[in-house]
């Protein structure tokens, strides 16, 4: 079977890191995570941190990190994370042109 995204022509966000959310959703709110980061940097994210820590960073609660500032495709499914990264990275590139 083909990939998905090759059927439409679609590229890829890169770089692309996908994990699997390591309380599956319970903070999140989703199963997979998709970043337009490098797997280092998705590492020294709070996602995988102690049930306090985690809960903190996805409720805009830590004092290190704002959620704010990263845009994380989310899904049930890391195709779904990634159609959701892919579809957020083009609102935030026209709402750019918009202020431009």
């Amino acid at each position: 079977m083909k990939n998905p995204f090759e059927l439409i022509n679609i590229k890829l966000p890169y770089p692309l890191c996908i994990v699997e959310d390591r309380y599956g959703g319970a903070y999140s709110s989703a199963r997979f995570l998709a970043f337009n980061m490098n797997p280092y940097s998705v590492q020294e994210l709070p996602i995988n941190a102690s049930d306090i820590d985690c809960e903190n960073f996805w409720n805009g609660k830590d004092k290190n990190y704002d959620i704010n500032d990263y845009i994380i495709g989310k899904g049930e499914t890391p195709e779904e994370a990634v159609w959701n990264l892919i579809l957020l990275l083009q609102n935030q590139d026209e709402n750019f042109e918009k202020i431009r």
